[in-house]
């Protein structure tokens, strides 16, 4: 497909600047991502030297629902990516809290 032709092109993105941390200070990110079978969400922390850790990470899988299809189904990948995000956002900062690593 020619880049003219895309749908995407009416759409206008522009690009959006997001705050970082200045140099020295620490900066804590909540990453989420999907994958075609799999939710996750995961609190890393970079410290003023630039070194990075995981701080909580929970990973949940969809094996279960597309085990009877022998390979994943779209449209119950979607439903579930909706149904899990809550549960593995909460889960990611119930255990970054229980660790007490905000305090870190």
């Amino acid at each position: 497909m020619a880049l003219s032709a895309s749908p995407f092109n009416r759409l206008n993105f522009r690009p959006i600047t997001v705050p970082m941390a200045k140099s020295g200070e620490t900066l804590l990110v909540l990453g989420i991502e999907t994958s075609c079978d799999e939710t996750a969400a995961a609190m890393v922390r970079r410290d003023a030297k630039g070194s990075g850790a995981i701080l909580s990470n929970i990973v949940r899988s969809q094996l279960d629902l597309h085990a009877d299809y022998g390979g994943v189904v779209p449209g119950i990948a979607a439903r579930a990516h909706i149904q899990r995000q809550q549960w593995v956002i909460c889960g990611t900062s119930r255990a970054y809290h229980a660790k007490g690593s905000y305090g870190a």
